[in-house]
């Protein structure tokens, strides 16, 4: 089935190996690349709106579970950046394991991360420019009846030039940036626990209250709302395997620069949450300006307009990084014919020219008069989704079964010559193919299953959710959802069961890290608004329209290529006996 071919793993490395991109990237620019475009947010906003709107002094244990939740994801990109250094990061992994269309789900998912949330942060940025320099114009102005962000736009311009530069000075931008933008943080550190009080920290959580609106704040479940709220200021560490194709040493500097971005913004984020509710009490909390409204109340004005300043110079360097990586995975798509091949064009200073005009001028349009308020959720949607296929596709890897096929049945595959038309599973067994059929399978099952279950448990928790009314309905309405809940999770614990008792790659672990990512990732997904789910959905029918129209109908898979690849490595490592006949003489390629 075309839709669920698989990119064999020698195409990938060996494309890695030949490829068009210049290698410049050492760790320490991987590592300055995750970090940039990941600690800022969480730091500078979240901690201070989850701290003050759900939490209270509980915020840093719901920092605590949000680290929790992305070093499980973080663990998955790891090993797999490890076992395929290619680039596109979760795109080409569920390539490989998963098939083609979960790969095309999966780049449409990376595109809100990056060109999106780019732009979003943009816009952001831009309000907090505007408000500096007390030019409200440049922050919104009408255009007769559309409102532009001027500020946003010539942000998203400078960052577009700086990519058309290529990485040499981007490179460069990114570490100058990242390393001031963790000055600023440390000073935030310091300065908030310098001014710690202990009796801010009392009550841990506080209890549950009502607004007139009918919102709830604090208790149990506003430290879930705010576990949701902080696992979103660790999005970003895994841009750095989008640019396998431009590291110097992939396999070794790419697993080592997830480890530092998810490991530094977990202490980073942490330090910082324990340091806002302990330098002032939780309700006087700023929820958009916390640590320079708070430092203000207590005379440290300096220091306060200090990091207020680096908050504004550095913020940039988030759409810049969320940029980055957006070029490099429409190339590896276009690379394997789901895109058109001007995405692959390298002008003579090898950077990917087109493909940065393209993006750049949609992300700067989008800055400029889209309200990304009501693109939140889809924006979380599609990181929370990226992040499960990950998961998926490791535990797919894990899995796989190393059945390797006779030597008859590859030299009858060698010798079809230009009517070939097996597939490269067929060279890898039978028994294979119907292992991993019943793998994928289990594991439909159990991602189904975890997230119907997450969706009717949050709907009774949480009241903002797709079926937050159960959270207010009748005792018995209750007691029916939870043993509904209780039916899918046990169906979801069977198939759990049935994949840890397979055979796995040492190397790879066990199948009980990524599941418990996949429970984790599935209840943050459940958490988001109904408006949320449509709009995401909407996105996803037309980008699987977009596949079947075009890059079904131009996919490598559709082609010999990948396998004649493949039969060429393998011929290259199995060398013919004396006798043999030659094996590569009769393929031609295809008119």
């Amino acid at each position: 089935m075309p839709a669920l071919a698989r990119k064999p793993l020698m195409v990938l490395l060996q494309e890695e190996e030949k490829g068009q991109l210049l290698r410049t990237l050492n760790l320490f620019d991987l590592a300055a690349i995750g970090i940039g475009g990941t600690v800022g947010s969480g730091v500078f906003s979240v901690v201070g709106n989850a701290a003050f709107m759900d939490c209270g002094p509980s915020v840093i244990i719901a920092i605590t579970m949000g680290s929790v939740g992305c070093l499980l994801t973080g663990n998955a990109y790891v090993k797999l950046s490890r076992a395929i250094p290619s680039t596109g990061s979760v795109y080409a992994y569920a390539y490989h394991t998963l098939g083609e269309v979960f790969a095309v789900i999966c780049a449409s998912c990376l595109t809100l991360e990056y060109a999106l949330s780019g732009s979003a942060v943009a816009v952001s940025w831009g309000a907090k420019f505007a408000h500096a320099v007390n030019v409200e114009a440049l922050g919104v102005m009408k255009l007769g009846p559309v409102p532009v962000n001027w500020a946003a736009f010539m942000i998203c311009v400078l960052c577009m030039l700086i990519l058309l530069q290529g990485l040499s000075l981007g490179k460069t931008f990114s570490n100058v940036m990242t390393v001031t933008k963790c000055a600023v943080v440390v000073l935030i550190i310091v300065s908030s626990l310098v001014l710690f009080d202990a009796a801010n920290l009392s009550p841990l959580v506080p209890p549950r209250t009502k607004e007139v609106s009918g919102k709830s704040r604090y208790g149990v479940d506003g430290l879930f709302r705010g576990t949701v709220d902080c696992f979103f200021a660790f999005v970003g560490f895994d841009e750095v395997c989008c640019l396998a194709g431009e590291a110097k040493n992939p396999k070794r500097d790419l697993p080592r620069a997830v480890i530092l971005s998810v490991g530094g913004t977990a202490m980073f984020t942490f330090l910082a949450a324990l340091g806002i509710v302990g330098m002032q009490h939780y309700t006087d909390i700023d929820p958009d300006n916390g640590f320079v409204v708070g430092l203000k109340a207590h005379g440290w004005t300096a220091i306060a307009w200090i990091i207020s300043l680096g908050e504004l110079v550095t913020l940039p360097v988030v759409v810049f990084i969320s940029f980055l990586p957006q070029a490099r995975l429409f190339y590896a798509m276009a690379m394997d014919g789901l895109m058109p091949l001007i995405f692959t064009r390298l002008n003579r200073g090898g950077v990917l020219f087109w493909s940065n005009v393209i993006i750049g001028v949609m992300c700067t349009l989008l800055a400029l008069v889209v309200d990304f308020n009501m693109f939140n959720d889809m924006i979380s949607a599609g990181v929370l989704l990226s992040f499960i296929l990950c998961n998926c596709s490791l535990i797919m890897l894990s899995l796989t079964p190393v059945v390797p096929a006779s030597r008859d049945t590859a030299q009858a595959s060698f010798m079809i010559g230009s009517s070939l038309v097996e597939s490269p599973e067929t060279i890898e067994g039978e028994t294979g193919r119907q292992s991993r059929r019943r793998n994928g399978t289990a594991l439909a099952l159990y991602c189904v299953c975890v997230f119907v279950c997450m969706v009717l448990v949050t709907g009774l928790l949480l009241p903002t959710t797709v079926l937050g009314e159960l959270s207010s309905a009748s005792q018995a309405t209750r007691i029916v959802t939870a043993s509904f809940a209780s039916v899918f999770g046990l169906v979801a614990l069977a198939s759990l069961a049935k994949l840890c008792c397979q055979r796995y790659h040492k190397k790879l672990g066990s199948v009980w890290i990524p599941a418990a990512a996949i429970l984790v990732n599935s209840f943050m997904l459940a958490t988001l608004t109904l408006q949320g789910f449509l709009i995401i959905a909407g996105y996803f029918v037309l980008v699987l329209l977009g596949y079947l129209l075009y890059g079904s109908r131009h996919s490598a898979s559709n082609q010999d290529e990948w396998l004649r690849q493949t039969l060429v490595l393998q011929q290259q490592n199995h060398p013919r006996m004396p006798g043999d006949q030659p094996q590569l003489s009769a393929f031609t390629r295809p008119s």
